[in-house]
């Protein structure tokens, strides 16, 4: 069983056609799985969570003040509403305010600093799909980009495709410009014109996840640059 939400109304949802594989895991037994063979069950005993997944929704209940009791909630028929501070005006600070602040940007992005490459360099972000939730793909199709059963595609701006040497449903390679020298490669993906910021690119998560350095991360919060990854176009090694 997964938890969805849409507009803050948050309801169970399960399965209902027949796994294509004894084989299959669910997304939190495959991350815990990997947590468990590179950081072991000491510090948290990822086998006791997957082992029942109430397990993990009553730890979020403890962790989020908002969700409490949402175990309890999720397994009630029907859905349930989760408040959302912000679009009620309500600010958790002393002023009762929203209050901002600026931090300094870095002086040079790894998108910046591969700019000088040889090759033509683009920025490529990676994202999901309007029939996606996490890495659970439910669908082929696309319908905010208009496209129809694929998912190995890469939007860029006309000016860059034909910078490029590209064209319209052409077949192209992506490679990630590493600064460890090794070699990221996305393969045979179609090349999809959009209206989009010049030196730009985009694609689906997970297919281009193997683009994304391990040593490129967040200064302090440690995550994966998935956002911004330099890396060349090449014509696709198989034939269109």
């Amino acid at each position: 069983m997964t938890v969805e939400g849409a507009l803050s109304r948050v309801h169970a949802s399960a399965g209902v056609n027949q796994p294509a594989s004894d084989l299959l895991m669910s997304e939190p037994a495959i991350i815990a799985r990997l947590a468990r063979a590179t950081v072991g069950n000491k510090a948290v005993n990822w086998t006791h969570y997957i082992e029942n997944y109430d397990r993990i929704r009553e730890k979020i209940g403890k962790v989020l003040p908002v969700l409490a009791g949402f175990n309890g909630q999720v397994l009630t028929p029907g859905e349930f509403y989760l408040s959302n501070p912000i679009a009620d005006r309500r600010w958790a600070t002393k002023s009762g305010k929203a209050e901002f602040s600026g931090y300094s940007l870095p002086l040079a992005t790894s998108a910046q600093r591969t700019s000088k490459a040889p090759a033509l360099t683009f920025t490529l972000q990676s994202l999901r799909s309007h029939d996606q939730f996490n890495t659970t793909v439910y669908t082929l199709n696309g319908r905010y980009r208009d496209i129809s059963g694929e998912r190995k595609v890469v939007f860029i701006n006309p000016i860059d495709m034909r910078r490029a040497g590209g064209s319209k449903g052409e077949k192209v390679d992506i490679g990630t410009v590493s600064e460890d020298g090794r070699n990221r490669r996305a393969l045979d993906f179609q090349v999809v014109p959009k209206d989009m910021p010049q030196g730009c690119i985009t694609s689906y998560f997970p297919e281009v996840n193997v683009l994304v350095p391990v040593y490129s991360a967040g200064d302090q919060s440690g995550s994966p640059t998935s956002k911004a990854i330099p890396v060349v176009l090449s014509r696709s090694r198989r034939r269109s």
